[in-house]
C-alpha cells in the first residue's frame, strides 16, 4: 500500500534502497514495544525511535524522492492507493 505506482517507489519503502536491505518485521517491532513497555525503560522520555534499518543515517528523507512527482503521478497515486484501501477492507469484513 506504501507503494500503489512504480513512481512513488522510493527510500526506506523499496528494501534495496534500505542499507540493511530488507524491511523491518513484526517482531522486531514487537521487541521495542516491550522494551518501552518494561522497567528496563523508565528513564527514556520524549524520544523519536528510528526503526528504518539505517535509512535516516543513509541519505536523505525517506519520501525525498517524492518531489519529482508531477501532479498526474499524484492523482495516479492517491487513485490506487484508495483502491488498495477498499480492497484490503473487503478482505477484513465479516
Amino acid at each position: 500500500m506504501l507503494n500503489p505506482t512504480d513512481k512513488s517507489a522510493v527510500g526506506a519503502t523499496q528494501a534495496d534502497q534500505i542499507p540493511m536491505r530488507r524491511m523491518g518485521t513484526i517482531e522486531e517491532l514487537a521487541n521495542l514495544t516491550m522494551f518501552l513497555l518494561s522497567d528496563a525503560c523508565d528513564y527514556l522520555t520524549g524520544e523519536t525511535i528510528t526503526m528504518d534499518g539505517g535509512q535516516k543515517l543513509a541519505g536523505p528523507g525517506t519520501f525525498a524522492g517524492l518531489t519529482a512527482l508531477s501532479d498526474q503521478d499524484w492523482a495516479d497515486i492517491r487513485e490506487r492507493s484508495q483502491l488498495a484501501t477498499v480492497q484490503s477492507k473487503s478482505q477484513r469484513s465479516i
